[in-house]
């Protein structure tokens, strides 16, 4: 009877799940200023993130404050990308929502601010935040091992 009755609910919310209607997502971005970088007219485009077809959900065009808008048609809670030229960066973006995101060029254009969002696309940025500081960290002591290999100083590898 219990299992019946989960499978009973399961079927409900996936059927539900799967009949929702696409709804409006606005995302408002903004390139962060980079000396020599020119955003004017480039585009960047909004893909859905899947592992096999990555289709594309909208374009815009960057202004020349770095600024773009999508207001686009969003059926599914998932994971999006944003590509800029040949750089991407992750985001989670719900049906309805209205976000605000504003990517940093120097640090390989990623997101660094997010502002009406979900709590787990906050835990997604600190989780990449956390990341490429551990990268970060890993590389310097890679690079510590490399110089102290080449100058024949291993003992301070141990």
């Amino acid at each position: 009877m219990i299992k019946h009755l989960f499978l009973s609910a399961f079927m409900l919310t996936a059927g539900f799940l799967s009949a929702q209607k696409a709804q409006t997502t606005v995302i408002k971005g903004t390139y962060l200023p980079v000396p020599g970088v020119v955003f004017n007219s480039q585009k960047v485009v909004l893909q859905h993130f899947d592992y096999n077809k990555n289709p594309v959900v909208d374009s815009a065009i960057v202004d020349k404050n770095g600024s773009f808008t999508f207001n686009s048609k969003i059926s599914k809670y998932d994971f999006y990308r944003l590509f800029f030229n040949e750089n991407n960066t992750l985001l989670i973006l719900t049906p309805g929502e209205k976000t605000t995101i504003t990517i940093d060029p120097t640090k390989n254009y990623q997101l660094v601010k997010l502002e009406g969002v979900s709590e787990e696309n906050k835990q997604f940025l600190q989780f990449r935040q956390t990341e490429e500081y551990y990268k970060y960290k890993a590389d310097s002591i890679q690079e510590l091992f490399r110089v102290n290999n080449q100058s024949g100083n291993t003992a301070n590898n141990e």
